[in-house]
């Protein structure tokens, strides 16, 4: 095997593992997981998702939302209520 062949073979490895992270487990993490990747500010997202100031943030640090207000963070996230919370645990601030 060359270098360069090593090289991608190190790289793919990397990559591969990179990938294999486990999807966030709480509502916060997310929530704040899916605004980073999409590269929105909280603003933005509050925006999109037609909520009150601070709205994310509160949600981000734990706090427990209406269920209407994850309904519209879920549209803004342009995915179904259903897509958003699978696999999510609601445990936090009430």
């Amino acid at each position: 095997m060359t270098d360069q062949q090593q090289l991608v073979s190190q790289l793919s490895d990397l990559l591969a593992k990179l990938q294999a992270k486990p999807e966030p487990v709480t509502l916060a993490e997310r929530v704040k997981a899916l605004r980073i990747e999409r590269g929105w500010s909280l603003r933005q997202l509050e925006a999109r998702a037609n909520v009150g100031r601070n709205t994310i943030n509160l949600i981000e640090h734990g706090n427990r939302p209406l269920m209407s207000t994850v309904e519209r963070v879920a549209s803004a996230f342009d995915m179904s209520l259903e897509e958003l919370i699978h696999g999510v645990t609601f445990g936090g601030k009430s």
